[in-house]
């Protein structure tokens, strides 16, 4: 099996030298890049409700302070933006695509970025100007690239199956609401599309994990050792994320901790709960066709 590992960057802020960063998978070295040239998307990004798991009551997703399904569908849902620069969005406009092979990421424990940017003005323990970076990664086999395209609900089983832990049924996550047994999806694993935030209840543990973008990227990232916030990293360190390697189909993928957030959603700690937390700008980025190269080749 082949696995699509993605790496991106925004340099958010700018002093004067280049960003080295060195990509390693445990000690496994992948790549050394000089951060010369990583600009911000630039266009305004809308959802496309036309994109099959829109319109599937097993669906959750967000309208920015709110969320809604395909389940509310008298609703009149207005357009929006899953980007948009104007109210502060960072979200890489190139990723540096590397297929890797199953043999190197079976049992492994962590991507790791060892990132060289002793960049600013730091004197006499005063700084004003410094280098910062946002940071974004995915990582899923090469396979479930369809997941995530127009006919990705063919493989949904599959990728269920493989990926997805059953306690994400709805059934376990709501109980007594009529429209589970309404729409017939008790037994259906849901989904929660996200797209950047995540909001937690006022006495959840860890709100600094509110920037989320769901699977295939990255929830949590690791500044030498500690829980960040990747969206303005700046000094020079490791910066990782833990992957696992699941049980029941020997997938590897980043670890998405699904026994924290399914225990999170079935108390109430997520403002709104609706299953596995899935990526919305994926979905979109597969329809604009970024991945054709590697869903056309038969061999993968």
């Amino acid at each position: 099996m082949k696995y699509l590992l993605g790496i991106g960057f925004v340099i958010s802020q700018k002093y004067k030298k280049d960003p080295v960063v060195r990509i390693h998978i445990d000690d496994l070295f992948l790549d050394e890049l000089t951060l010369v040239d990583c600009p911000n998307y630039s266009k305004l990004w809308k959802r496309d409700h036309n994109i099959w798991i829109y319109q599937r009551a097993y669906a959750t997703y967000s309208m920015r302070h709110s969320y809604v399904s395909h389940r509310e569908s008298n609703l009149a849902i207005p357009p929006f933006n899953l980007f948009d620069t104007a109210r502060g969005d960072q979200f890489p406009k190139n990723f540096k695509l590397y297929e890797i092979d199953e043999s190197q990421l079976l049992d492994k424990k962590q991507l790791r970025i060892q990132i060289e940017n002793s960049d600013s003005n730091y004197t006499n323990g005063f700084m004003t100007k410094t280098t910062l970076l946002n940071f974004c990664a995915f990582l899923l086999p090469i396979n479930f690239l369809k997941f995530f395209t127009k006919d990705g609900e063919d493989m949904r089983e599959q990728f269920n199956t493989a990926i997805v832990d059953n306690a994400y049924r709805l059934c376990n996550l709501f109980h007594d609401e009529h429209w589970i047994t309404e729409h017939n999806v008790k037994n259906e694993i849901g989904y929660l599309l996200l797209n950047g935030n995540l909001v937690f209840g006022e006495s959840a543990p860890h709100k600094l994990l509110d920037r989320m973008e769901g699977f295939p990227f990255a929830i949590k990232h690791f500044w030498n050792g500690k829980v960040v916030d990747p969206y303005y990293i700046g000094g020079s360190g490791n910066l990782t994320v833990d992957l696992i390697t699941r049980a029941k189909s020997g997938v590897v993928t980043f670890d998405t901790y699904d026994s924290e957030f399914i225990q999170l959603q079935k108390q109430n700690q997520i403002l709104h709960k609706g299953g596995f937390f899935i990526s919305e700008k994926f979905f979109s980025m597969a329809h604009k066709n970024m991945f054709d190269k590697y869903l056309q080749n038969e061999n993968l």
